[in-house]
């Protein structure tokens, strides 16, 4: 996920990048039970920082 970001944001940029990976970012977790409250804060964040945090954490959770 990390590199999809990563590459993301090197063609688009970081702003247009973060609307674009909110999309990825519900593909990703689509299936995972519980996953509603983290969707909701990746798509809150408007920074790669922000969404960098919300991966870190999806993956805190399936470990």
């Amino acid at each position: 996920m990390k590199d999809h970001l990563d590459l993301l944001f090197r063609h688009y940029g970081e702003k247009r990048g973060v609307g674009i990976f909110h999309k990825f970012f519900i593909w990703y977790t689509r299936g995972i039970p519980g996953m509603r409250p983290l969707r909701d804060r990746a798509f809150r964040t408007d920074t790669k920082e922000g969404l960098l945090g919300a991966i870190d954490e999806l993956r805190t959770l399936r470990e």
